[in-house]
């Protein structure tokens, strides 16, 4: 009996290693899936396409958004990037904030990158939350303007492009700010033809609708 109980006892532990030994090579797989997707999405290049109606649009145009690019670089002085924007053929770019890392203030990069946008067409701009946490926002700023990119802080400004009018509003990151989301939606609701808000955070998408 004692034999028994010890035969047994012995193959419910190796059957527990087993499903140790499988469970193991399961946790690493799934672990190193996610580093590669993690990877892809910071270092991969994709342009997503949505197709948007409204009966204010009789025509087409393409406003191609990027956004927390953090300082990143994509082929010497971002050409892939800017070869891809190209072959979107925008009317007008928009950038959502964190263009540069709080841990990579450069504004090489910044005047570099934004002078090329703004030759392919019009692009506007909003901070995002690591442009505050550098704690030079200001300089920032200053370095975007300088390369012919219209910053807006509670503002908004009124684009033709093929034909169609379209304005565009947009706010510092609140959550770094006073800014008061109600007065930056406000300047855009008086304006005419289609129109385009930029906040940083995609949170308050619902306040914004």
């Amino acid at each position: 009996t004692n034999a028994n109980s010890y035969k047994r006892g012995m193959g419910m532990t190796a059957r527990r290693i087993k499903k140790r030994m499988f469970i193991i090579p399961g946790i690493l797989a799934v672990l190193l899936l996610l580093l590669c997707y993690l990877y892809f999405e910071d270092n991969v290049l994709r342009a997503k396409v949505y197709h948007l109606t409204s009966e204010k649009v009789t025509g087409e145009f393409t406003v191609v958004q990027i956004s927390d690019l953090h300082g990143k670089s994509f082929g010497d002085d971002n050409a892939d990037l800017i070869r891809l924007i190209k072959e979107q053929t925008p009317d007008l770019i928009v950038d959502t904030g964190d263009l540069i890392d709080k841990s990579h203030f450069d504004l090489d990069y910044v005047k570099t990158l934004d002078t090329q946008l703004a030759a392919i067409a019009p692009v506007c701009y909003v901070t995002g939350n690591h442009e505050w946490e550098t704690g030079s926002p200001q300089q920032i700023i200053d370095a975007i303007r300088s390369s012919g990119v219209t910053v807006l802080r509670s503002q908004a400004k009124t684009f033709s492009l093929r034909g169609q009018t379209v304005s565009v509003g947009g706010t510092d990151d609140i959550s770094y700010t006073d800014t008061y989301l109600g007065d930056s939606l406000n300047t855009l609701c008086y304006l005419p033809g289609y129109r385009i808000f930029l906040i940083h955070q995609p949170q308050h998408f619902d306040r914004c609708a």
